[in-house]
C-alpha cells in the first residue's frame, strides 16, 4: 500500500506536490477505512483528485510512471535516464535534479524510498525501513560524496538506480520495495488499451470468471467474451530474421431474451462495441486484478467515456467490504458527480489541484484543508461557486 508520494521538480511542480493515502481524524464513516497497526488514523482506499484541464492532474500520475521508469532497468554509464521533465518556467530548473519521495506499508513495516536524478545521472538515493516501528537504514547514496552500506558498488553507475541493483543481488528488503513500486499500475489518459487486457484475459483464463461477473454488473449486456490469439512476422531493425509478434482480439457475445422466453444471442467483433464498452474492459481487468491482489492503482481522466453510475459503481468497489485484500484506487476526473461526501466519500478522499497563474506551478490540496467543512456542506455547490479555487475560470467573448 502507498502512504504517500512526493514530487518536485518535474513537469508543473517547481515545489513539492504530496499525495497522502493517511486517513485524517475525522468522524466521518470508518467503514471504508483500512486498518493499520501503524497509521493510527487508517490508511485510504481511494481518493479522487478534481481540478480544471491543464492544472496538473495528470502529471502526478506522470511521475509515478517516471519513477518506475527511472528503476526499470540498469544503465550504461553514458545512457540517459528518462524521463527527465524539470519544471521549465523557472531556467534554472532545468539542471536541478527531479525528486521522487515514496512512503509504502507492505506486511505491516513501513519503507521510506526517495531518489533524486538529472538525466545525466542519480544524485541521492536512499532507503530506510522500520522493523518493530524503529528506523533502520537499509542504504545511502549521495553522488560525489560518501555512501553507505552499497554492495557492489564499484559496478554501479551513476546512472542506474541502487534499489534496482540491490534488488538484482537479492537484497531481501530492496528487492521487496523494488517489487512494490513496479507492480504499481498506471493506466493513462486514453486508458490503458483493450489489447492489455485481453492479454491478461488469455494469459488468466481464470480470471476470466470475475471480469464477466464485473462486466455483468455492469449492465452491459455482454455474457462471454472469445479472446483470440495470432502472430504475425514482421521486419526487425536489429535482425536480418523476421520477428513473430503476437496480437489479441475479441468477439463479444451478447445475450437478449425474447418476449417469448427465447434467448437468442449475438457475437460481435469488438471493435463493434462503443467507446464505453472498450474504455470499461480495459478498466475492469486492471481493477479486479487489483481488488484480487491488493495493488495500487492510478488511473488518468476517470470515467470519460462512462456513464456516471459506473464509475460511482467502481469507486464503492475500493470504498466497501468487497476491498478485502486492501487495494487502493487513486484517480483524476472531471465527474462532478463523485464529489459526493454524503454517500460516495469522506472528507479526506477529495482533492484538488490547481495551477498558479502567476508561477506556473501546480499544487495538490485537499478538502479537509478548508475550514468550517462538515458532514453536511455542499461540496459540489461549494466548489461550483469557486470556494476551492480548482475549476476553470472562462471570460464571456465572442470567439467567432
Amino acid at each position: 500500500m502507498i502512504l504517500d508520494f512526493a514530487v518536485s521538480n518535474y513537469g508543473p511542480f517547481k515545489g513539492t506536490v504530496r499525495l497522502s493515502m493517511e486517513a485524517s481524524a475525522i468522524t466521518d464513516s470508518q467503514s471504508s477505512v483500512i486498518p493499520s497497526g501503524i497509521v493510527r488514523t487508517g490508511i485510504l482506499p481511494s481518493v479522487t483528485i478534481f481540478g480544471p484541464n491543464a492544472s496538473g492532474k495528470s502529471y502526478l500520475f506522470k511521475a509515478v510512471s517516471a519513477l518506475q521508469s527511472v528503476l526499470r532497468k540498469r544503465r550504461t554509464p553514458d545512457e540517459l535516464i528518462t524521463p527527465y521533465n524539470p519544471f521549465k518556467a523557472v531556467p534554472s530548473n532545468e539542471r536541478i535534479p527531479t525528486v521522487f519521495k515514496i512512503r509504502l506499508l507492505i506486511d505491516d513495516v513501513k519503507y521510506d524510498y526517495s531518489v533524486s536524478y538529472t538525466d545525466r545521472a542519480i544524485d541521492t538515493e536512499s532507503l530506510v525501513y522500520y522493523p518493530n516501528n524503529y528506523p533502520v537504514e537499509v542504504f545511502r547514496r549521495n553522488r560525489g560524496k560518501e555512501n553507505t552500506k552499497l554492495i557492489e558498488s564499484d559496478r554501479l553507475t551513476d546512472t542506474t538506480a541502487y534499489l534496482r541493483f540491490a534488488s538484482e543481488y537479492n537484497d531481501d528488503v530492496c528487492n521487496r520495495v523494488f517489487r512494490e513500486i513496479r507492480n504499481i499500475t498506471v493506466v493513462g489518459d486514453i486508458s490503458m488499451p483493450v489489447s492489455h487486457a485481453l492479454n491478461a484475459l488469455y494469459r488468466k483464463p481464470d480470471l476470466k470468471p470475475l471480469i464477466m461477473d464485473a462486466m455483468d454488473a455492469a449492465d452491459l449486456g455482454i455474457s462471454d467474451i472469445e479472446i483470440i490469439r495470432r502472430t504475425a512476422a514482421y521486419d526487425s531493425a536489429n535482425s536480418d530474421e523476421d520477428v513473430m509478434r503476437e496480437f489479441f482480439n475479441a468477439t463479444v457475445i451478447h445475450t437478449f431474451e425474447e418476449k417469448n422466453g427465447e434467448v437468442n444471442t449475438l457475437s460481435l467483433p469488438i471493435s463493434y462495441e462503443s467507446n464505453g464498452t472498450i474504455e470499461m474492459l480495459s478498466l475492469i481487468v486492471p481493477i479486479v486484478l487489483g481488488l484480487e491482489s491488493g495493488g495500487v492503482i492510478f488511473i488518468d481522466e476517470f470515467g470519460s467515456k462512462l456513464h456516471h453510475e459506473l464509475t460511482r459503481w467502481i469507486l464503492n468497489l475500493f470504498n466497501s467490504d468487497i476491498n478485502r485484500n486492501h487495494a487502493q484506487l487513486i484517480v483524476n476526473t472531471h465527474d462532478l458527480g463523485l464529489m459526493d461526501t454524503k454517500e460516495i466519500q469522506r472528507r479526506d478522499q477529495i482533492l484538488f489541484m490547481r495551477k498558479s497563474r502567476e508561477t506556473g506551478s501546480s499544487e495538490l490540496y485537499r478538502l479537509i484543508d478548508f475550514k468550517g467543512i462538515t458532514k453536511k456542506t455542499n461540496v459540489l455547490k461549494d466548489y461550483l461557486e469557486g470556494r476551492y479555487s480548482a475549476i476553470p475560470y472562462t471570460v464571456r467573448r465572442d470567439i467567432l
